[in-house]
């Protein structure tokens, strides 16, 4: 039950942001894949989970806590122990608990999500069919390889960089004023914790 749960998760993530991009470019084909479409934002509420530490997100999870050594100690940590997704949210400020995932985004905010998975083929296969999806609507997703492991980056409304080591997702969110080429060298600056 719980690999479907995992591979539930992984799949629902790559469709939504395929789903998302496709969406906005068939009903503004006259805007560029990087400016923003503000007005057709997607409502994202509060962070769910619990704010934790690294270490303590590192003792309850199933996999190893990767962060970006570009970086400071983050400005939050938040897990959901029940799914064991963590996030790790980098900002000027600490977001208050009130504020949607869209304002953390538009604060200037890098976020990094780290989650299981089912199996690197499976990944693989969403990751192609995520690609088959989005150019049938108009949409590019590009494919991105991070430190050796397949990925994806695209987006309009975020800039999303999404790729997997093994059985362990990663996305990094950021609204697109910051360039993808900034988001990969974040990914490729990973390192266990």
């Amino acid at each position: 039950m719980k690999k479907r749960n995992i591979i539930l998760v992984s799949l629902i993530s790559i469709i939504v942001l395929a789903s998302l991009v496709g969406y906005l470019i068939i009903n503004n084909k006259s805007r560029s894949m990087v400016d923003g479409f503000n007005e057709l934002r997607p409502y994202w509420g509060p962070l769910e989970g619990k704010e934790v530490t690294i270490n303590e997100a590192q003792s309850k999870l199933p996999f190893k806590v990767v962060l970006p050594n570009k970086f400071e100690e983050p400005t939050l940590v938040k897990l959901i122990e029940e799914n064991n997704f963590l996030y790790v949210i980098y900002s000027d400020k600490k977001p208050t608990p009130d504020m949607s995932f869209d304002n953390i985004i538009d604060s200037g905010a890098i976020v990094l999500t780290e989650y299981p998975s089912s199996s690197a083929q499976e990944n693989d296969l969403m990751i192609d069919s995520a690609i088959e999806t989005i150019k049938k609507t108009g949409g590019v997703l590009e494919k991105v390889t991070i430190n050796g492991h397949h990925g994806v980056y695209g987006g309009n409304i975020e800039h999303v960089v999404y790729w997997f080591i093994g059985t362990t997702n990663f996305e990094i969110i950021a609204n697109p004023n910051i360039s993808f080429s900034y988001l990969i060298e974040i990914a490729q600056s990973l390192q266990e914790k």
